[in-house]
């Protein structure tokens, strides 16, 4: 396939799976105003055929080997390598907690935008759930099918970075500043995990549990940086 037809068909994909979402981003919403817990599993529901799409667009490609794209069975290590990204991706998050708890201004200016917000410990099942797909879905395509598609193509291996961390914070612009931020910081890491294990269980799993992690603390913590 041309370099063309490769990038015109990640153009695709992205105003199919991610840009309606884009569009309707509830900038001022309030989490009061939304049922969470169904707004969760619409995501998990709308979530794995989107995964399973861009799964198939990448099988029926015999000639580039579905280890490009970081695709193998779920192995320890990887496991082992998630649990690490996981811890790394909350201690650079943590900075922007502890500022947000301790600086009035960040505290009023993180209470802008949307928040994702459970309402109840008996959410956590679900969140989880919401957590991972969202990271499989959007490791998927942001990390292991971007940067591959880039690397087919020839673009250098730093702007197929800037490019796909720049359209993930796009996606974070409903969680106002400090969460379109977060998604910058975010999405670089994973991208460098992504690089470093050649494997997309281990950021999707990373960022699965980063989210899940996050909808966790709002429990106790209200107004911090949300997942999405």
């Amino acid at each position: 396939m041309s370099a063309r037809r490769l990038l015109g068909e990640a153009v695709l994909l992205f105003l199919v799976l991610f840009l309606p979402g884009y569009l309707a981003q509830p900038v001022e919403a309030s989490a009061a105003q939304v049922d969470t817990a169904r707004a969760m599993l619409q995501s998990v529901i709308l979530g794995l055929p989107q995964v399973l799409l861009i799964l198939h667009l990448l099988s029926i490609q015999p000639e580039v080997p579905l280890e490009h794209f970081g695709l193998y069975r779920l192995r320890l290590r990887d496991i082992l390598r998630a649990a690490g990204a996981f811890v790394g991706a909350l201690a650079l998050a943590a900075p922007l907690v502890a500022a947000m708890a301790l600086v009035p201004a960040l505290r009023e200016l993180g209470s802008t935008g949307y928040r994702w917000s459970l309402h109840s410990a008996w959410e956590l099942p679900l969140a989880l759930a919401f957590g991972l797909t969202a990271g499989y879905r959007e490791e998927l395509y942001f990390r292991a099918y971007l940067l591959g598609r880039f690397e087919q193509t020839g673009i250098p291996r730093v702007a197929g970075v800037a490019a796909s961390t720049a359209l993930f914070a796009l996606g974070h612009l409903y969680e106002g500043v400090l969460g379109v931020a977060l998604a910058l910081v975010m999405g670089l890491y994973f991208s460098l995990v992504y690089l470093r294990s050649r494997s997309l269980h281990v950021p999707a799993w990373a960022h699965g549990l980063f989210n899940a992690a996050l909808l966790a603390l709002g429990l106790f913590a209200p107004g911090l940086p949300g997942a999405g």
